[in-house]
């Protein structure tokens, strides 16, 4: 008698173990938000049309939760490229630091914003050579703004994802300097579109330990 009580118990427990196996693993939530500005420079170095130089650069100010965590941080991104399209040889550099308090400023409404960040040091990937330059710009809403809202989501026998995302975009006049270390403005001559965001976006996911066939 005792045995069959203790055999019992011992299929409870264990159809219990499957049942759990084939539920699933706990969710995995991440949530995203953040103001950002960017600008993007374009410059003709040459008559004949092949050398090409460009620069872009963006500031962050994001939040990002990974469940219970949750990390803010302030970034600045550099990169710079001189392009000859006649020889094709391109050179570039890029890199980027975290920033202090008040050198990136931008409205939460997006109608203006500001970049103070000097010192930000940049390398050829290639040669190894670094160097630092200076970012000054400065963002004037123009027009806009434009919001995009949407969802994902997808599912499987062995996983479900699911993404909300809600962003609002708005085109910006941009205008500054980025100074090298003997004083150039690598911006000189050239041509620069701008623009803020105001993005969030929150995605959960699931996995099925033990998944169920496709009926």
């Amino acid at each position: 008698m005792v045995r069959k009580i203790f055999g019992s118990l011992f299929v409870c427990l264990f159809s219990v173990m499957l049942h759990s196996l084939a539920s699933a693993d706990p969710p995995a939530r991440f949530s995203f938000k953040g103001l950002s500005a960017d600008t993007q420079c374009y410059a003709v170095l040459s008559e004949d049309g092949c050398l090409f130089h460009e620069a872009y650069i963006t500031g962050f100010d994001q939040s990002l939760r990974d469940g219970k965590n949750r990390t803010t941080s302030q970034v600045v991104s550099v990169f710079v490229a001189t392009s000859n399209y006649c020889t094709w040889e391109f050179n570039y550099a890029y890199g980027d630091r975290d920033l202090l308090p008040g050198e990136l400023s931008i409205d939460k409404k997006l109608r203006s914003g500001s970049l103070i960040a000097p010192h930000v040091k940049i390398c050829d990937p290639w040669s190894g050579f670094c160097g630092k330059v200076d970012v000054n710009i400065s963002w004037d809403a123009l027009g806009g703004p434009y919001e995009f809202k949407g969802q994902f989501s997808s599912k499987t026998p062995w996983y479900e994802d699911r993404q909300k995302f809600d962003s609002t975009w708005q085109p910006a006049l941009a205008t500054g300097t980025l100074t090298d270390e003997v004083g150039n403005d690598l911006l000189a001559d050239s041509v620069c579109y701008g623009s803020m965001s105001d993005s969030k976006s929150n995605y959960k996911s699931r996995t099925f330990l033990n998944p169920e066939p496709p009926k």
